[in-house]
């Protein structure tokens, strides 16, 4: 996108194929960049990085409702340009990995889905940070640097930092925990990885 005034639009389109439609009657002010759903509350979460913020939109019902949750508020709890974001709706909460900018520094942070108590989970080491997923059975969250080319796993409370996939790997993106496996995609390699967790062998 280009700058703030420009718009941004999500679509949607069925699973049985067809045409694409816009998802809202209204654009997005700015760069509409992440997306997570909240398959209990029915809610899309949208990470702007041009407008800094995140939106919540109710996907059901005739009635169009959205609102922001959190922006950059001038302060390091706020929202610069987010970069990934999961969800763990059945505790009501949204993690993102955030690049920084505005007076906002890059971090992995963490807040409740109707926007309050932001938190830094940790911010020391967290450089070309690429995607993010969670583990909702072992509460623990997973992403990767392109910087150094790791994968790491820390706690949903932001304790117990460390390395799960250090070697063999170039670009990791598209990260997703299944079934006690961590699957991720190296552009670079051209493979598709499935590793076993917790201790990080790729099998």
């Amino acid at each position: 996108m280009g700058d703030c005034l420009r718009k941004g639009t999500i679509y949607k389109v069925s699973l049985s194929g067809g045409n694409q439609t816009k998802f809202l009657a209204d654009a997005f002010v700015g760069a509409p960049y992440v997306l997570a759903f909240d398959w209990i509350g029915r809610n899309l979460f949208v990470g702007n990085r041009k407008a800094s913020n995140f939106e919540v939109v109710k996907v059901d019902g005739e009635q169009d409702f959205r609102r922001v949750i959190l922006s950059n508020d001038g302060t390091e709890l706020g929202v610069a340009r987010p970069k990934a974001m999961t969800l763990d709706p059945e505790a009501g909460m949204l993690y993102w990995l955030d690049e920084g900018g505005f007076g906002v520094n890059a971090k992995l942070g963490s807040v409740q889905m109707d926007g309050n108590n932001s938190q830094i989970l940790l911010k020391d080491g967290v450089n070309y940070v690429e995607s993010l997923t969670i583990d909702l059975f072992n509460k623990r969250l997973y992403w990767s640097q392109r910087s150094d080319a790791v994968i790491y796993s820390i706690s949903a409370e932001g304790k117990d930092k460390k390395p799960i996939v250090s070697s063999g790997i170039s670009k990791p993106i598209g990260l997703t925990v299944y079934n006690n496996k961590l699957y991720y995609l190296d552009p670079i390699f051209e493979v598709v990885q499935r590793v076993d967790l917790p201790d990080g062998v790729i099998l």
